[in-house]
């Protein structure tokens, strides 16, 4: 068992719309979904009766103003004819309609229920160049938002959505298309059959890769949502936490943990080496390789968000429980005999340390900076809502298990 698994959607900007997010626990994903597909079948026959009494929307609204809220079935089935068989610039904007209309649940079920997500699925295919990359981020951003639903994880995935966003995960013309493609490959890597396939399909090296550019602006959000991404691809799955460490996932994440340009990247960088690291020696001796002692003490002092904090110390307690990797944490904490320390010593010197850090911190979890930015407010916010409302600590730093979260899109 690992630690802790999350989905969300696509963080709006909030000079778009100021969203929350869906609360509670996601329920037990279904493997099945033949009543779900009935039902959705039905549902689009129902839109199909709705837009013969309505007039034809011959372009796209143009509008600043995203839509927000509940959507008519008729008016989601224009869009996704829209993004089927318009031109280009019709096709970007309906994809951005749809992706700010799954947001809403009922939105998320008729979106799949009107046949939305196979022409979604063929715009994220021509991404791979910059010309199209802005069409192809704005699908992958909806399927972002669609895979928060447990029944669209299934069937996105049946609709054989994961090659093409692992394609513009690695060969996406710009930035934001390859962050849109992690973020959708993150929610569905929430499902256990998903993890499976999403590794099948080289997701793995691109998503490493995209880990390496967190230490700047322009490249931040990529690499949170990789991190996040690899995160839940190495939940309660040791061959998915050997094939990450071989793909050299360590040091690039233990690098974000450092250098990450916000508190959310760093604390991305923490979970998901607290998955590599459960209940795996190796990956743990690795990451002690890595030089990540000194960055975690400094992250458990530093206390710029309680999430990050608590990954640290947890990781901090992973460490100590490879007989390798006991003395150099003693060390690094200023215990008077490193060698002589033991895991029960150190790790209520972790935790006292810990306990100081909160103390000395502000009530609520501090935000990232960055001026007139709103993706770095809502991310302050979306940490918060990440946060268990009981002890997350427990025995070999894991978190519980039904521990979920729900965020939102960019």
């Amino acid at each position: 068992m690992a630690e802790f698994k999350s989905d969300d959607e696509d963080p709006l900007d909030l000079s778009v719309r100021n969203v929350g997010a869906e609360g509670g626990a996601p329920k037990k994903v279904k493997k099945k979904t033949t009543s779900f597909m009935a039902g959705a079948h039905s549902a689009y026959k129902g839109a199909k009766k709705m837009m013969k009494k309505q007039p034809s929307m011959r372009r796209v609204r143009e509008t600043d103003e995203a839509p927000g809220g509940r959507a008519e079935l008729g008016q989601i089935a224009e869009l996704i004819e829209h993004l089927a068989h318009d031109d280009l610039e019709n096709r970007v904007k309906a994809a951005a309609e749809l992706r700010v209309l799954a947001l809403d649940g009922d939105n998320k079920v008729a979106i799949v229920a009107a046949h939305g997500i196979g022409p979604l699925v063929d715009l994220c295919r021509d991404g791979t160049n910059e010309e199209n990359a802005a069409a192809a981020e704005c699908a992958a951003r909806a399927l972002w938002n669609l895979s928060i639903n447990n029944d669209n994880k299934v069937a996105i995935a049946e609709s054989g959505a994961i090659g093409p966003l692992v394609t513009l995960l690695s060969k996406g013309g710009t930035i934001g298309a390859k962050e849109a493609a992690a973020g959708a490959l993150r929610n569905l890597a929430v499902n256990v059959d998903n993890q499976v396939l999403i590794v099948e399909a080289g997701a793995v090296r691109p998503l490493v890769e995209l880990c390496k550019e967190g230490d700047n602006e322009a490249t931040a959000a990529a690499a949170e949502a990789a991190a996040r991404a690899l995160w839940n691809l190495a939940f309660n799955n040791e061959a998915n936490q050997v094939a990450i460490a071989c793909a050299g996932a360590v040091q690039p994440l233990v690098g974000l943990c450092k250098n990450g340009h916000s508190v959310v990247c760093k604390e991305a960088a923490a979970g998901a080496l607290r998955n590599l690291t459960y209940n795996n020696n190796v990956n743990r001796n690795a990451m002690a390789a890595a030089g990540a002692v000194p960055i975690l003490v400094d992250m458990c002092k530093q206390g710029e968000n309680e999430m990050s904090q608590m990954h640290a110390a947890a990781l901090l307690k992973n460490l100590t429980s490879s007989p390798q990797c006991i003395a150099a944490v003693a060390k690094e904490l200023g215990l008077g005999d490193p060698n002589a320390a033991s895991k029960t010593d150190v790790d209520a010197e972790v935790d006292g340390l810990l306990h100081v850090s909160r103390a000395a911190a502000p009530a609520a979890p501090t935000s990232p900076t960055s001026p007139g930015s709103g993706r770095f407010k809502m991310a302050a916010k979306l940490v918060s809502q990440l946060t268990p409302k009981s002890s997350p600590t427990r025995a070999g730093g894991r978190i519980s298990k039904n521990k979920f979260s729900n965020s939102s899109a960019k």
